[in-house]
């Protein structure tokens, strides 16, 4: 037999016990027939095969030396699957492969490659040294990403950059496909944007991540290299560092003692126990700009317990125990 064609049918993973004798097979059509894994055993006495098409199934890693015995492999679909995680060594014996169409593997080894289909998988992000190319292959492949849920994060800058052909890290890529690629950007409220789009104050990334945290640092702990996110808290940053988010909601917090990041924007404080917000408790929040204080069991607010927030425009206080307030708490 030289060609197996089983597209779009219910086999699952029995299959493989099927392929284990079918040594001299050219061509395995298996898209969209519920499959959950590679199986390495069967797939090295594969070694004659030419095209496998493994789309549109439930993978969700591929692990080293799968392909090490398809020399003459020259086309391997893996698209829309639920790839998540690639070896280093997965691709090793690919050495013919001419159309790739997967999540993210390392391109350093394929001379050969003309087209990487990233399309539809669930790829959140993407940086020009995951899909590093051969110096041997020219012209470079044509690259496709579309169908991805890509995070408005720092790690897209340089897609952002690339449209506006401020880096030379997108050499080699379509620029073209750039044109029309979304991403989540938002906290609680995400929403896809065009990445050309993106502003970088909305790139939110979370504290310590590296992408973030290139500043000029002094040695006070109100530098923003400095900064550390409370305990059991989310904090994000934006790429430019003029935009942070600090969600301590739900936390069982009954008094606010952590220091907060000097640089939050945003502050939620949903669902506490805080009963009593004392004087001047947010002092030194210059950049507050709003405040989430909901559902927290607030009875009593000090007049100048928001003193110093200059720049605050919303302030929630709803379903708390709150039976007046005094007038000059919002002044």
């Amino acid at each position: 037999m030289e060609a197996l064609v089983l597209g779009s049918t219910l086999v699952g993973d029995s299959i493989w016990n099927l392929l284990y004798d079918l040594s001299t097979i050219h061509e395995l059509q298996l898209g969209n027939c519920s499959l959950t894994y590679i199986n390495m055993t069967v797939m090295h006495r594969l070694g004659r095969l030419q095209h496998l098409d493994l789309s549109r199934n439930n993978l969700s890693k591929i692990l080293d030396y799968t392909f090490i015995n398809h020399v003459n492999l020259v086309t391997l679909l893996l698209s829309h699957n639920e790839i998540s995680y690639i070896e280093s060594h997965a691709f090793q014996g690919l050495r013919l492969i001419n159309k790739l169409d997967l999540t993210g593997p390392a391109f350093t080894k394929f001379q050969h490659l003309e087209i990487v289909d990233l399309r539809y998988n669930n790829i959140s992000s993407l940086q020009p040294y995951n899909i590093k190319l051969s110096p041997l292959t020219t012209p470079p492949p044509v690259f496709y990403f579309r169908g991805n849920r890509f995070n408005c994060d720092c790690h897209l800058s340089w897609m952002i950059q690339c449209l506006n052909r401020w880096t030379d890290s997108c050499k080699g890529f379509e620029i073209d496909e750039f044109e029309f690629l979304l991403c989540y950007n938002g906290y609680k409220i995400r929403k896809y944007f065009l990445i050309k789009n993106a502003q970088l104050e909305n790139m939110l990334s979370e504290f310590g991540d590296p992408c973030v945290g290139i500043c000029d640092c002094c040695g006070s702990l109100s530098c923003i290299c400095k900064m550390s996110c409370p305990a059991n808290c989310t904090c994000l940053m934006s790429f430019n560092h003029q935009n942070g988010i600090v969600d301590c909601s739900n936390k069982h917090i009954n008094n606010v003692t952590e220091n907060i990041p000097t640089i939050a924007e945003t502050l939620y404080l949903d669902g506490n126990n805080l009963a009593f917000i004392k004087s001047a408790i947010f002092s030194g929040l210059y950049h507050l700009k709003t405040l989430y204080l909901n559902r927290s069991g607030i009875d009593r607010v000090q007049p100048d317990a928001f003193v110093n927030l200059t720049k605050l425009e919303h302030l929630y206080l709803n379903e708390n125990s709150l039976s007046c307030l005094d007038v000059e708490l919002l002044n």
